[in-house]
């Protein structure tokens, strides 16, 4: 049996006259309080008594709460019964409500926040955990505070600082959930007896369902709480008399004013937290709420006043802007009430508004003073939002770069996908995405369709017109899909903006999407005029409704310039070329690496597979090199047989490759890609890479590959090669082994008295000297040297950090020096070095000055 839960053992708690009498309100004495002659009292009397023993119970709950979280705003029994006082300004006099709506209002009031707290779990703490809501917060948690990827091991034994944080960050995205269960959960008593909030069977089973939508609504748009309940109306209970409805609309919206409008200091944190908190928002908190009166409607006004008894000084400034913005969210909630309320032809509240929340200055004159300055709203403030998004969204970070929006929504597309996968347990490789072309009356136009996730009318609405933030980092993600954010699912998409470049084609949009789960409906976005005008939302007509989960992306090209470059000129990342791409061709290049299958329909029912998930893996060098800039048909056949794979950490293929510094055309470049999608060229290299970024644009990334990783590689690679070319290409590619950090072996690096040689070899000559004499030239156009080393640099490839600070032939001075120490049996710091560079002369040279470096040698001794 189950241990009695903490706050079931506490013992009763009983009503205080010191705490606000909320039967003194209007509501209260209308609906639910005794009255002489009353032809219902027995109904009446039932209902009281219940309300009564059910705040009595939903009192310990919150108690809990205050214990185990005194940095949240209250919750405890002081703010739920305040939520009556509120309810009864909001509402005026004489508006009507039945004694049902009283006791669903009330039983609203009371569990609508209780979520928050380990009591509001039948299974404590082992309860919670066990949910995805926890285990995505845990994920969350240590991706902000370690800036990575959560590991197994730390998903399943956590360090309890962050447990205690993922729980309290899993109750507040739990918490409105929660409570729509609350009214009707049962936990087990001292005996294992079943225990309830609602103690009445009968009037638990006919209210407690609609107690508990309702307080879950408060956390929905309110365009949700009118569509969910503007045609829901409860019938009175067996006792009651028949009039006795509750209008679940009107109910709904009253607990969310009330909730929203309840902020003076009966609702502040706990002080103590404000020590907690070094950046002060909770102080900040505390002391606008602890300054602030009840609000209250002057009679025949539809404006709540809000006061302060005491005036915010200077250094009080930041708490007096966090109560004009609260004041502001509160006005905006009761206006956005009173026009659900008469949209659906219901008597509209009292209250519609906050007296001067839209003007800081006016705010202070009247209501909630400033003593010694005054506050005026210098926020920075963008005039022209479409026009900045436009630019930062466009052309201005991307650069005239034509396939970028083919890449972003590509990108977007495959997130989907996967984290689709992640939530339903897919297999790799499930899911695809497809893409048409074609031209109708409005132009020319690219279409992107994918088996995702699909978009709520919220995301639709909000998230993916949030410019510079990314869905997938937010609280509303974790709650629309429990368990993603703890699964392996890694987006690419991590800015919030690649949805945007979409507008660097046309200024017409269409999105199309449908949400996977069952049911439910498909919507369509519409951009006719760019970002300039508002798009319009709308139900999909019956031709372009979805058939299972996903989205569909249209946009329309301005003009035929931009189709004809999209496939032509390739801008930055290729060059342009003389012979039109094939959209299969292009959506290969863009997308080398990627997971998801990729399907191009040229006409209706008529697709060519243009990428097959993760193929990279598995697909003939020469394909693979196709997908990248090696073109020529002659080189293909000699790089070919040298692709080799980069195996990274527990022998996962990062990387297909091989190395071209001394072979082929200068142009040609290795691609990295970044969740399959090309982000950089590298050259001196041919083939793809795997690879990460934190830059938004993607055109510059790391490997994924680590450097012991990267020099096995070129070690195989010098293997591959060694059999080919002249003595010259033998000693390039020598260098670049060793420039990757490769062993050479047996192929050339330097030169010795004019003589190719090898580190081998070097070793030999070194042996019979005490001193040496190291050249380094900028290429190997001079090696007759007599007696010095002579060692050459060029334009190699740097495939990781570690090797950017090589300079110069740097890094072949440090091989060598290892090389000597072995050699003379010293270690490498005791070699004595006079470096004779950085001396340089003035030459003419037909009429200018040009400073040329006189190459003097280094002196490498063995020390004495």
């Amino acid at each position: 049996m189950d241990p009695t839960p903490v706050w079931l053992a506490r013992g009763s708690c009983t009503y205080s006259a010191t705490m606000f009498d909320f039967t003194s309100t209007g509501i209260w004495r209308k609906t639910l309080a005794e009255r002489e002659a009353d032809p219902f009292a027995t109904p009446r009397e039932r209902l009281r008594s219940q309300f009564l023993r059910f705040r009595d119970n939903a009192e310990k709950v919150a108690d809990e709460i205050k214990r185990a979280y005194p940095s949240l705003t209250v919750h405890g029994i002081t703010h739920l019964d305040a939520l009556w006082e509120m309810a009864d300004i909001i509402l005026g006099v004489d508006y009507p409500l039945t004694p049902a709506e009283a006791f669903v209002l009330g039983g609203a009031f009371l569990v609508h926040d209780l979520g928050n707290g380990l009591a509001a779990y039948p299974g404590g703490e082992a309860e919670l955990r066990a949910s995805k809501a926890w285990k995505d917060a845990l994920a969350a948690r240590i991706r902000r505070e370690k800036g990575r990827a959560p590991r197994s091991s730390e998903l399943e034994k956590p360090p309890p600082e962050l447990a205690q944080l993922a729980t309290e960050d899993a109750l507040r995205v739990l918490h409105a959930k929660q409570a729509a269960q609350l009214a009707q959960l049962s936990w087990r008593g001292p005996r294992g007896e079943p225990l309830y909030l609602i103690e009445d069977p009968a009037m638990r089973s006919h209210f407690g369902k609609l107690i508990g939508e309702i307080a879950y609504s408060h956390w929905w748009d309110v365009s949700e709480v009118a569509h969910r309940f503007a045609r829901q109306e409860l019938g009175p209970a067996s006792f009651m008399p028949r009039d006795w409805t509750v209008d679940a609309l009107k109910v709904a919206c009253l607990l969310r004013v009330s909730d929203a409008a309840h902020i003076d200091e009966r609702r502040a944190p706990q002080f103590l937290m404000a020590l907690r908190d070094p950046q002060g928002v909770s102080r900040a908190h505390w002391t606008f709420q602890s300054k602030l009166s009840k609000p209250h409607l002057p009679h025949g006004k539809d404006r709540l006043i809000y006061t302060s008894g005491e005036a915010f000084t200077h250094d009080e400034a930041e708490a007096f802007w966090l109560c004009f913005d609260t004041l502001n969210m509160i006005s905006r909630e009761l206006r956005d009430v009173d026009a659900v309320l008469a949209e659906h032809q219901r008597q509209r509240f009292a209250a519609r508004g906050v007296a001067d929340a839209d003007d800081a200055r006016r705010l202070a004159d009247h209501s909630v003073k400033t003593e010694g300055w005054t506050p005026i709203d210098a926020r920075i403030h963008v005039s022209d939002v479409p026009s900045l998004v436009t630019r930062l969204g466009g052309a201005q970070l991307y650069g005239d770069e034509p396939t970028v929006p083919l890449r972003e929504l590509l990108q977007n597309a495959a997130d989907a996908v996967r984290a689709r996968r992640a939530l339903e347990g897919k297999p790799d490789g499930w899911g695809r995405i497809i893409l048409r072309q074609g031209k109708d009356a409005d132009g020319y136009w690219i279409e992107i369709a994918d088996t995702g996730l699909g978009m709520s009318e919220r995301v639709l609405t909000q998230h993916l017109l949030d410019f510079g933030r990314s869905y997938w980092s937010t609280e509303d993600m974790r709650r629309e899909h429990p368990g993603l954010a703890a699964s392996t699912f890694e987006p690419t998409g991590r800015f919030g903006i690649g949805f945007f470049s979409a507008f660097m084609w046309g200024d017409r949009l269409r999105v199309i999407s449908r949400p996977y789960v069952e049911g439910e409906k498909t919507r369509v976005l519409e951009f006719n005029n760019g970002l300039r005008r508002r798009p319009l939302l709308r139900l999909a007509e019956p031709d372009e409704r979805l058939h299972e989960g996903g989205t569909l992306v249209r946009v329309w090209m301005t003009d035929k310039g931009i189709w004809d470059k999209l496939f032509h000129d390739l801008g930055d990342q290729w060059g342009p070329t003389s012979k039109r791409l094939s959209l299969v061709k292009l959506v290969r290049r863009i997308a080398p690496t990627l997971d998801v299958t990729v399907d191009v329909e040229k006409e209706p029912g008529r697709r060519i597979r243009a990428i097959t998930a993760d193929d990279w893996l598995r697909l003939d060098p020469v394909r693979l090199l196709e997908r990248t800039d090696v073109a020529e048909e002659d080189d293909l056949k000699v790089l070919a047989p040298r692709v080799l794979p980069l195996l990274g950490a527990n022998g996962q293929c990062v990387g297909r490759a091989c190395i071209l510094e001394h072979y082929g055309t200068s142009t040609s470049k290795a691609v990295v890609t970044v969740g399959g999608l090309r982000a950089k060229g590298i050259y001196g290299l041919a083939g793809v890479f795997l690879g990460h970024t934190d830059v938004a644009t993607r055109d510059e990334a790391k490997l994924r590959a680590r450097s012991k990783d990267i020099a096995k590689w070129a070690t195989q690679q010098g293997r591959a090669w060694a059999d080919f070319g002249s003595s010259a290409d033998k000693q390039k590619l020598g260098i670049s082994t060793l420039r990757l950090g490769g062993s050479p072996r047996e192929l050339p690096v330097l030169w010795i008295d004019g003589v190719p040689a090898t580190l081998a070899v070097l070793e030999k000559w070194a042996a019979e000297r005490s001193e040496l004499k190291i050249i380094v030239l900028p290429n190997a156009g001079k090696t007759q040297v007599s007696g010095a080393v002579v060692v050459a640099f060029s334009s190699l490839p740097r495939l990781a950090n570690e090797y950017a600070k090589y300079r110069h032939g740097d890094f072949l001075i440090q091989r060598l020096l290892a090389v000597l120490a072995r050699t003379w049996g010293v270690k490498a710091g005791q070699i004595l070095i006079e470096d004779r560079r950085g001396r340089w002369r003035w030459e003419e040279n037909d009429g200018a000055k040009k400073r040329l470096s006189l190459f003097q040698p280094f002196l490498l001794r063995r020390p004495t």
